[in-house]
């Protein structure tokens, strides 16, 4: 599936030039940080759960088209593990595992993320480097899940078989917002390098209602994210 979605990643960035040739559209990759976890509201809370982040690489393609000189529309197409770990803490040893008194729940869940970006350039054209204000709508679609667990007792961590857990059911479809800042400046003639930071917020139960809901959670994706990307401009100066 990643030699798949890779191919299809190249052939979309250099199909872009024969697609769009227009003096103020400009492509490019990039490559970051991500730091996902979800929001989670348990109707029937548990005792010693709580939720963290996990981090993980992404890489990505961009593309841009300033209509103003002022404002142009962005996007950054990246996958990205947006999972979470989850941390059990009994008072007591388990009943049905009495060695263990603490557990991890890995949750790797990966998306297409694809947002759809409005940035105002707060510096005007002609200055040596950009500072840009990005907001908008980010579309997630479900790919791939898998877990993990970890046991924890006096002698340290164990991998445990996944199982006997099932995968939490997850909607298909993730919409959110993403709201974010850039910097940017002249690499060369045509290129720009540039670093981003933003944040992802979801606005929907991701829990698939048509599945036995574990401890009839509420769930929402959120993310902060920090990358790095060069840019090519396809035509002008």
């Amino acid at each position: 599936m990643e030699k798949k979605l890779t191919i299809i990643l190249s052939l979309l960035l250099f199909s872009i030039p024969t697609i769009i040739q227009a003096q103020s559209f400009r492509y490019g990759f990039n490559m970051g940080w991500l730091s996902a976890t979800k929001t989670v509201k348990m109707l029937q809370p548990e005792n010693g759960v709580t939720t963290h982040a996990i981090h993980t690489p992404v890489i990505g393609i961009n593309a841009g088209y300033d209509f103003h000189k002022r404002w142009s529309v962005e996007t950054n197409i990246q996958v990205r593990n947006e999972g979470f770990r989850m941390h059990y803490r009994y008072a007591t040893p388990y009943i049905n595992s009495p060695e263990y008194t603490e557990f991890n729940l890995y949750q790797y869940d990966y998306y297409l993320r694809i947002p759809l970006l409005i940035a105002y350039h707060i510096l005007p054209p002609g200055a040596k480097f950009g500072i840009d204000i990005t907001a908008g709508p980010s579309l997630g679609f479900l790919m791939k899940q898998s877990l993990k667990t970890e046991a924890i007792n006096q002698n340290g961590v164990e991998y445990l078989s996944t199982a006997c857990y099932d995968v939490p059911a997850l909607k298909i479809f993730d919409p959110g917002i993403h709201i974010g800042l850039r910097v940017r400046t002249k690499l060369a003639k045509k290129f720009d390098v540039f670093c981003d930071a933003g944040k992802y917020q979801g606005i929907v139960n991701i829990q698939d209602s048509g599945y036995p809901v574990i401890d009839n959670n509420k769930t929402c994706n959120r993310s902060w994210n920090i990358n790095i990307g060069l840019q090519y401009r396809c035509c002008g100066k």
